[in-house]
Order: structure tokens, then C-alpha cells, then sequence
């Protein structure tokens, strides 16, 4: 039975995902916090990788609530 391949990402959108500037998933990578593969000339991250770093386990279910004590503090439910 074969392993499909894990998704590859670009630095850009690795960092979007992680919330972080695209410059600092290189720093990261070059600091042995975070792993990436060669592709080509390009090094991409693994779809799992950033699932470690977020601290995501899949097992596990995060609910989150919001609440707010009038209409004008309706935006800062989006942070």
C-alpha cells in the first residue's frame, strides 16, 4: 500500500498559516526549529511540519469562545 505524499508548501504560505511573517519560517529552518525539503531548487514545508508547530494533534478537538458586552466590541471577536 502506498504513503500518499505529504503536501509541500511555500514559505509564504506556510508562514500564513502559521500566522507568522514570511521571513521568519526561513529563520526558523536555518535555526533547526522547524524542517523543509529540497524540491527542485526550492524548499518547501511539510503540510505535517506546520501541524507540529501550531501544536495540532489530530486526536485532539480545541473549541473556542468568544464573547463581547456590547456591539461595538463585535470586531475584536476576529483577532
Amino acid at each position: 500500500m502506498n504513503k500518499a505524499p505529504a503536501k509541500l508548501l511555500r514559505f509564504g504560505k506556510a508562514a500564513q498559516e502559521l500566522g507568522l511573517r514570511p521571513i521568519t519560517v526561513p529563520r526558523w529552518i536555518k535555526a533547526g526549529r522547524a524542517q523543509a525539503l529540497w524540491v527542485g531548487r526550492e524548499m518547501r514545508v511539510p503540510r505535517n511540519e506546520i501541524a507540529r508547530l501550531e501544536g495540532i494533534n489530530p486526536d485532539r478537538l480545541l473549541v473556542l469562545s468568544g464573547r463581547v458586552s456590547s456591539h461595538g466590541q463585535r470586531e475584536n471577536l476576529t483577532r
